[in-house]
């Protein structure tokens, strides 16, 4: 079974870094991430508690 919990990372000093994270479902998982790549339009990547991937907002 997947983890719930979401890793929020951000392309910040050319690396990606952890700037978050939450047990959130994911569809609240996502949208949280689109937003604050809305608001800040820093490339943003939301992990999976595998460390995968799920989405990317450049």
């Amino acid at each position: 079974m997947p983890s719930s919990r979401y890793q929020y990372m951000a392309w910040l000093g050319g690396r990606w870094t952890r700037v978050g994270r939450t047990n959130e479902s994911r569809p609240n998982a996502l949208a949280i991430a689109e937003r604050a790549f809305e608001r800040t339009r820093i490339p943003m990547e939301l992990r999976n508690g595998d460390g995968e991937t799920v989405a990317r907002y450049l």
